[in-house]
Parts: structure tokens; C-alpha cells; sequence
């Protein structure tokens, strides 16, 4: 019988009752006029479309990003652990700031060392603060490789799953396949909404097959200047670190050829002090 469901989802037609990109669309605008948060999970491997299929969906959503794309970019899109927990204390605070975000949608990022390279401790402190994100009708969107490395995230709090296949630069689209959280006395699953309709709801099912659109490129290139703009700061870090270790002894890692030279004395330059410090103030240091 299962075998005779239409679950792919997606058709040609965008009219469609069966298109699943819609059919995300709007159930998370139905959760949103019942006053409550979505919290979506996207994995995927590197190059499959889990960032644009992040920033498309909330670009279809949020005015703010469809109106203020470079403020969106700046302050909706969060790089690491620690800019996750920022907005948290802002929000703690009820700044001015904290207004920014009641009823936006954030996008958390796998870029660098930040969302992809999450250890279980910045895990359980994202978790443990999501509890003040739903106070505030704040939406989150996890980008990750692997979404096993939030996954008791997942299954406390997240509502949809998307899982990223491919891109298809021709048409601008990211073919997807999306699951909607279910959940009974005795389990919590991710399930093909189409099937779940039927009453089927075997997690072993694929996924509803989508075509998510690209955004527009304005709030891609802002998105783009963004990531750079982290993947400098995490760069200037990592070859600070890498002058601090080079000192315990002559190791191979940490010597650069003379025509690399220069690059390493400009971030030295900026901040000299930082090879000097004493261990425990450099690692504070690298932590903030």
C-alpha cells in the first residue's frame, strides 16, 4: 500500500497539492499564527545546497529578509557557538537589541569551526538556552554536515528535518527531501508528511522530494560577505594559536616559508602582545 502513496512530493506544477516546498511553507506559518517557534534541521554533504536552502527559507518567510538583507545577514546568521549564546544574553538583557530578533528566523551556520565543529559542551549549551528562543517566537534553522552532532537537539526540539541532495545551478533550485517530526507515547520520529497524512509513519520512508528556489542574490552576497568576514577572524586566531604552540618547540606545522612570511607578521602586527602573554591569558583569549 505504501508503494502506491504519491510521496515524492514534488511535481512539476508548483500549484501542486503534492509540492512539498509549499506544503513546508505553510506549516510553518500555521505553527507561526499559533504563537509558537519552528526549529529546522538541514544536513547535507558540503556543496549540496544546505546554505541555500537555509537562507531561501527564510527569506520565504521572514520580512526582515526580504527587506534589510544586510541586516539579516549580520545579525540572523550566526557563525559559531558563542555568537549563538550573544544573542541569548541580549535577549536576557532585553536590550534595544533583543527586539531585533522576537519572531525572526535564525540561520546557524555550519561555516569553519563554528556550527560544523560544535563540541558536546557548546551542544549542551545551546540546548539548554533554545527554552528562552521559544519565549521569544525566535525560529531557528541548523545548517550541519551531520545533523547526529545536534541530535538530541533534534529530536527535543526540532519540528522539520531536511536532508540536501544536490544543487542545480540550471534551474536554481536544491533538490531536498523533507521530514516533519511525529510523535506517539512511544517514540518521537521524523516522518514523509505525505505519508504521515495516510497514516504511515515508518521513519524508514524517504523523505517528500523538494525543489527549494534560491534566494535572491542580494541577501546571497550578503550572506557571502558574512562568511568571510568570520573565516578572516578565524583564520587571524588560528595563526596566533599556531605562534603560541610554535614556541614549545621546532615543529614542522608551525614553520612558514619566507614568501608567507608577510602574512603571518600583519596579524602579528595587529596585536603583538598576544605571543608574549602568559599562557593563561592567551587561552582566555582564544575562548572569547
Amino acid at each position: 500500500m505504501v508503494r502506491g502513496l504519491n510521496l515524492l512530493g514534488e511535481v512539476r506544477s508548483s500549484s501542486s497539492r503534492k509540492n512539498a516546498f509549499r506544503y513546508l511553507l505553510r506549516r510553518i506559518r500555521e505553527r507561526l499564527n499559533r504563537g509558537k517557534n519552528v526549529i529546522i534541521v538541514i544536513e547535507g554533504d558540503t556543496g549540496s545546497g544546505k546554505s541555500s536552502a537555509s537562507i531561501s527559507i527564510a527569506w520565504h518567510i521572514d520580512e526582515v529578509w526580504q527587506s534589510e538583507p544586510e541586516v539579516a545577514a549580520k545579525m540572523l546568521i550566526v557563525f559559531s557557538a558563542l555568537e549563538f549564546l550573544a544573542i541569548v544574553r541580549l535577549l536576557l538583557e532585553r536590550s534595544e537589541e533583543a527586539e531585533l530578533y522576537r519572531g525572526r528566523f535564525i540561520v546557524v551556520e555550519e561555516a569553519g569551526a563554528g556550527a560544523s565543529g560544535l563540541s558536546t559542551g557548546a551542544v549542551q549549551e545551546m540546548r539548554n538556552v533554545l527554552e528562552v528562543f521559544r519565549q521569544w517566537q525566535i525560529n531557528v534553522i541548523f545548517n550541519l554536515p551531520l545533523a547526529s552532532r545536534i541530535e538530541s537537539i533534534k529530536y527535543e526540539f526540532a519540528h522539520f528535518a531536511i536532508w540536501c541532495k544536490d544543487v542545480i545551478p540550471s534551474e536554481r533550485v536544491v533538490l531536498a527531501r523533507l521530514k516533519e517530526r511525529y510523535r506517539d507515547e512511544q517514540k518521537i520520529a521524523f516522518v514523509n508528511p505525505f505519508a504521515l497524512q495516510a497514516g504511515f509513519t515508518n521513519s524508514q520512508l524517504p523523505g517528500a522530494l523538494m525543489r527549494i528556489p534560491w534566494a535572491p542574490e542580494s541577501i546571497w552576497n550578503e550572506y557571502q560577505k558574512q562568511k568571510m568576514e568570520f573565516f578572516t577572524k578565524l583564520t587571524e586566531r588560528g595563526i596566533k594559536r599556531s605562534l603560541r604552540l610554535g614556541k614549545r618547540g621546532d615543529l614542522s606545522q608551525y614553520i612558514v616559508r619566507d614568501h608567507f612570511q608577510h602574512v603571518i607578521d600583519e596579524v602579528v602586527q595587529r596585536e603583538p602582545e598576544i605571543v608574549r602573554r602568559p599562557r593563561d591569558i592567551i587561552d582566555e583569549t582564544l575562548m572569547w
